[in-house]
């Protein structure tokens, strides 16, 4: 018996577990040793309590009634064990015990003495205690024993935990014993499961054997494996002992949501009895009805998902061992993983089948495909293309069909057993296969598995029974949606269901055999436009001979024109060249005068005989042919004779016409029969058009040629004029120059007085002006010397390093008073040059008095010099100062001066640049000028040795300068 503590002294006080002494049986040595405490205390009760939790409990007892236990208890509940000796001598004067019902009533405990229950572990584990119904004392000696007596109280219950380990561990093993051979039982089963199952069985194989090997395990019961989905459980394999029946029945899953749902989260639902599961409740009495009364229903998982389960079902209500269900747990966990590889191998198995007939699918492709392209013969093509077809689907007959436009179809190629009646030249009524027919279709392929199941037109049935067919699969060949014919695939000795990739297989090849098709038909236009082509061929090969002839011609014609500048010469040439080549009876060529009244004959051309120009043909008289040549365009006609009126002739008449006017006519006659094709027509009218261009620039060059010989004459007269002028203006200039130098001299010898330096000034201007103007004549008559010819060189070795400095000096102090920066840049080493040193300096004189005259006060003149293998390079340049690039070219024409340029007005004749060049081209050499960026140069060439073969040589000086 126990009762509760108080809540604090309760987590003091606990009891080992592994003593295993709490809610045990009473014990007769604890008794016994009760009895001894009570004997050696001379105490009519003794106790043994232990402490559990927050309860007290009573192990051993002696001399108390059963009525007075819970009293007791009480009491000693309120007196705690500690590790101390507890000895109450009068309860009654004991705080503690004050309040107990014990003491004050029955049974009147006045005394207490308790021993604690301590373990090896200094644990407390309860008291050993003595009572009494009057109060005393106890001496030591029977503390002492009770001391000893709780020691053995302890041995003894460590004595009775092992005994209980004991017998535990006797039970424990026999338990083991028991499980190992339920285990060993359950690994031979999984063994002789596992061991024969291959890896090429299927899953039905593996499920049918899994299966027998459970019914052979468990004998008396019924063994099914269904499968499940969201609908329904389905029965696929069902295995009984005789006297059950066989279950194929289909179980709605909405009806059992509960036994799903364990299912579903891998735990199986074990009923010991079918009318007493209320999981089962809305079909208990189907399960009833199917001869069960007791199941265990375990799932199989795949990738998380529920696929099935193994039911064990007993006829009669039983209890189901942890062994049987832990056996088909584990039979279950296999067939899951066997099922999921046989699913695998099946999926491997099922694609590399469908890989090998795809690749037996694309070889058959590629060798029709191949045959297409190595032949154009279609009859060839198609032979192939039945044979290759008929050995793949191992048929017995195979047919191509081809459709005439309008017509139906006749067989043309076929591929059949000897044994078969053959199918060539039979034909195939259009009609069969248009909109309504009873047959399979298919997309746009035809199938009849079963002839005799089919509902078929009359003829139709008839056509295949006449070549004994009994299946068909038909695929049209199509081209643009028109029907070019029929792919027949026959079976004639029975029935056939034709599979899916056998109607998409037939439909790629009915591709290919279309593709042949219209290859056959372009094949066959490809020839027939061969054929025209080289007829064509021949026609533009006679064409473009014919052409490149007259080409020649043309060529022939126009070289010849174009060297000629006589007109006659001219026209005479293109009527010879004409008359021969084109065969006519005669070609002529007329020019119309300026005043277009009439046509002269200058040239004309009768077969083989040339005639002169010998007369004038009116052209008022024929104004129908002259009015359309008169507006350049050619005429083609047939003339009559007046003379032979049956006489006639085939006229070609065609204008020679420049830009501006009709300047003639080209007119070929020949017989009628004759006429000028295209070809003759462009060729003589591309010869007008060369005698036109050849007769007008004849006239030009005899215009030109006037024109010339006019301008010689006046230039002739001018340089004549210049020159004569230029020795007539000398004398007397020379004349006043002398007198003006004589009038200074004589007014220095008067001793005029000139207080305002007016005389002095008017007589410097007198020879400024007269310097001038003899400078002016000295240049005129050097370029009449120059442009004449007549003008002889003096030539001396000539050191520039020398030459140079000396012909500068007298321009540096007019550069420094203009502030204008002069500056020479002349290599060390020069080669000498052979050359006449006067018109060197003339040359340079020039240039550098227009830099001085030109370059603006700040800007700079630069001179520079060097040399080549052959030649002499001398620049002068200066800056702030450019001529347009249009006037470049003009600046060394006599007379000429650059418009609004003169920003300095230093005013010039415009003879200084022409003398110079004339002066370097004198010398053999050349003279450039440059102009940008405010910056011009002026380079001369001078050859180191001059080749001077066609020039007078002298030493006679360039001019005198007075």
């Amino acid at each position: 018996m126990s009762r509760p503590l108080p809540r604090e002294e309760s987590i003091k006080l606990n009891a080992p577990p592994q003593l295993q002494i709490i809610d045990t049986a009473p014990d007769e040595a604890l008794d016994d040793l009760a009895c001894l405490a009570a004997y050696t205390c001379e105490t009519p009760t003794a106790l043994i309590f232990l402490v559990k939790g927050n309860y007290i409990w009573l192990k051993a007892k002696t001399g108390l009634k059963t009525t007075n236990i819970a009293g007791v208890l009480e009491l000693c509940s309120l007196i705690l064990p500690t590790n101390e000796v507890v000895v109450v001598p009068d309860t009654k004067v004991d705080q503690r015990l004050t309040n107990a019902a014990v003491v004050h009533l029955y049974p009147n405990i006045r005394f207490y003495a308790g021993v604690p229950l301590i373990t090896p572990k200094m644990r407390i584990l309860g008291t050993l205690c003595v009572i009494d119904h009057i109060p005393r004392e106890l001496n030591w000696e029977q503390i002492e024993v009770l001391q000893a007596l709780s020691r053995q109280v302890i041995r003894q219950l460590e004595q009775q935990r092992n005994l209980t380990a004991m017998a535990n561990a006797v039970k424990e093993g026999k338990q083991t014993e028991q499980k190992l051979q339920e285990s060993q039982i359950r690994l031979k089963l999984l063994n002789s499961i596992s061991t024969r199952i291959t890896a090429g069985m299927s899953v039905e194989q593996v499920i049918e054997h899994t299966i027998k090997q459970i019914s052979e395990h468990f004998k008396s019961l019924r063994i099914v494996y269904s499968t499940i989905d969201e609908q329904n459980i389905n029965v696929l394999y069902s295995l009984q002992p005789p006297g059950m029946a066989p279950l194929d029945q289909i179980v709605p899953v909405q009806d059992l949501p509960e036994f799903v749902n364990s299912l579903r989260n891998y735990r199986p639902v074990v009923t010991n009895d079918v009318t007493k599961a209320p999981w089962l409740e809305p079909c208990t009495e189907v399960f009833l009805s199917f001869g069960i009364a007791a199941t265990v229903s375990v799932p199989l998982h795949h990738s998380d998902k529920l696929v099935g389960l193994i039911c064990c079902d007993s006829p009669e209500p039983r209890q189901w061992t942890e062994h049987e269900i832990a056996t088909l747990k584990e039979i279950a966990e296999y067939l899951s993983f066997a099922l999921k590889e046989a699913h695998a191998q099946q999926q491997r198995s099922q694609v590399e089948a469908a890989l090998r007939q795809q690749h037996q699918q694309e070889r058959l492709l590629g060798k029709i495909t191949q045959q297409i392209r190595r032949s154009l013969n279609l009859e060839e093509i198609l032979q192939t293309t039945v044979t290759e077809i008929r050995d793949f689907f191992q048929a017995e007959r195979v047919v191509v069909y081809c459709y005439q436009q309008g017509r139906n179809g006749m067989a043309i190629a076929q591929s059949a057993h000897s044994s078969w009646t053959s199918s060539v030249n039979m034909r195939m009524d259009r009609s069969w296969f248009e909109k309504g027919t009873q047959f399979s279709q298919q997309g746009s392929t035809y199938v009849i598995d079963d002839i005799e199941q089919v509902e078929l037109s009359l003829e139709f049935h008839q056509f295949l029974a006449q070549q004994q067919v009994k299946a068909a699969l038909l695929v049209p060949i199509l081209e643009n949606y028109q029907l070019l014919g029929m792919v027949a695939v026959y079976e004639c000795s029975q029935s056939r269901h034709w599979q899916i990739w056998e109607m998409d297989l037939l439909k790629q090849l009915a591709i290919q055999v279309a593709i042949a098709i219209q290859q056959g038909k372009l094949y066959q236009q490809v020839e027939q436009l061969n054929s025209n082509l080289e007829q064509k061929v021949e026609q533009r090969t006679a064409q473009l001979k014919q052409a490149l002839d007259l080409e020649a011609i043309l060529k022939r014609i126009s070289d010849q024109v174009r060297d000629s500048l006589d007109e006659t010469e001219i026209l005479q040439t293109a009527v010879e060249q004409l008359a021969l080549p084109l065969e006519v009876d005669c070609c002529c060529a007329l020019v119309y005068p300026l005043e277009q009244g009439s046509s002269t004959d200058c040239y004309e051309q009768i077969t083989s005989v040339t005639t002169s120009p010998s007369k004038v043909e009116p052209i008022a008289e024929f104004p129908e042919i002259y009015q359309q040549l008169l507006q350049q365009q050619y005429l083609e006609c047939c003339f009559l004779s007046w003379e032979e009126p049956q006489a006639r002739m085939a006229i070609l008449v065609c204008p020679i016409v420049d830009e501006q006017e009709v300047l003639g006519e080209l007119r070929l006659e020949t017989l009628p029969h004759h006429s000028f094709n295209d070809v003759e027509i462009r060729l003589v009218r591309q010869v007008a058009n060369q005698c036109a261009i050849a007769v007008r620039q004849a006239r030009l060059y005899k215009a030109a040629q006037k024109q010339a010989e006019a301008l010689e004459s006046l230039n002739h007269l001018k340089d004549d004029f210049l020159s004569s002028v230029s020795h007539e203006l000398r004398s007397p200039m020379t004349n006043i120059k002398i007198a003006l130098k004589m009038l200074e001299i004589s007014f220095k010898q008067v001793k005029l007085v000139d207080t305002e330096g007016k005389i002095q000034r008017y007589l410097q201007i007198l020879q400024d002006e007269s310097k001038r103007e003899l400078d002016l004549i000295n240049d005129l008559l050097d370029l009449s010397r120059l442009e004449a010819g007549s003008e002889p060189l003096q030539l001396s070795t000539i050191k520039l390093q020398e030459c140079l400095p000396e012909i500068i000096q007298p321009f540096a102090a007019r550069a420094h008073s203009q502030q204008q920066l002069l500056e020479v840049e002349l290599p060390t080493q020069l080669p000498p040059l052979n050359s006449d040193q006067n018109a060197l300096e003339r040359i340079f004189s020039e240039l550098l008095n227009n830099a001085c005259k030109y370059t603006p006060p700040g800007e700079k003149i630069t001179v520079s010099a060097w040399s080549t293998q052959t030649k002499i390079q001398l620049r002068v340049s200066n800056s702030g100062v450019e001529i347009p690039q249009e006037e470049l070219s003009l600046i060394f024409q006599k007379f000429y001066r650059i418009p609004h340029h003169d920003s300095l007005k230093k005013g010039g004749t415009g003879l200084g640049l022409a003398l110079v060049k004339k002066l370097v081209e004198h010398l053999g050499g050349t003279i450039e000028v440059e102009s940008a960026t405010a910056q011009t140069m002026f380079t001369v060439q001078l050859p180191l040795t001059p080749n001077f073969s066609n020039k007078a040589v002298s030493i006679k000086k360039f001019h005198h300068h007075i």
